[in-house]
């Protein structure tokens, strides 16, 4: 596929759901070794002094690492709750941009720069998702185009937007893109470990209908 393939297909898709996902787009992802070196960095106890969670949340200890644990609330009853996980080993690692040598390896790095030049865009990648265990999280939406590039295991993404009576879901295997416009409502789970870069981002250009 040409990089003109790409860019087309990628226009089609916004125009048409605002939902695009590119199978196997990144190579020479980093292996589970890498991401856990990352994971053991920067989730020593000493660098989580004041670690502060939404919501209710609590964490448990292992060696050098926190799992946890949050319970989602309800907007309409204050006492109704949603655990989006019984005690897995969740983390989400953000960073600034200037730190992102540190959280995502060069060679994805540069492939994310190559993907922004494709697709015309302007991207901020801010979060490392780790997930050492089954993770669900229920549905929610942002304010901001979202771009998640999966390194290692498999994610589920469903993903649905009643402005335009859109429902689908999208299955995240390693080195696959997935790129939604604002205000789509997201549910993402996962059977065992996982790890992704999340980010937002910005069309360069205008594309019609976006």
């Amino acid at each position: 596929m040409t990089i003109e393939d790409m860019r087309n297909n990628f226009i089609d898709d916004w125009n048409k759901t605002g939902v695009h996902h590119c199978k196997g787009a990144m190579k020479g992802l980093p292996d589970w070794e890498h991401i856990i070196n990352i994971l053991n960095f920067a989730t020593r106890k000493e660098q989580t002094q004041g670690f502060n969670m939404r919501a209710a949340s609590f964490e448990i200890p292992y060696k050098d690492l926190f799992a946890i644990k949050k319970l989602s609330y309800s907007e309409e009853n204050p006492n109704e709750f949603t655990v989006e996980s019984e005690a897995t080993f969740f983390f989400s690692l953000f960073f600034a941009p200037h730190d992102r040598p540190k959280f995502i390896s060069e060679s994805l790095s540069n492939q994310i720069d190559e993907i922004e030049k494709v697709f015309n865009i302007s991207s901020e990648f801010s979060s490392l998702k780790i997930s050492l265990s089954d993770k669900f999280v229920p549905y929610e939406n942002h304010t901001w185009h979202t771009c998640i590039v999966q390194i290692a295991g498999i994610n589920k993404w469903e993903l649905k937007d009643d402005r335009q009576d859109f429902q689908n879901t999208y299955i995240l295997e390693p080195g696959d893109i997935l790129m939604f416009k604002e205000g789509i409502y997201h549910q993402v789970s996962n059977e065992g470990p996982r790890s992704s870069v999340v980010g937002r981002f910005l069309l360069n250009d205008e594309v019609e209908n976006a």
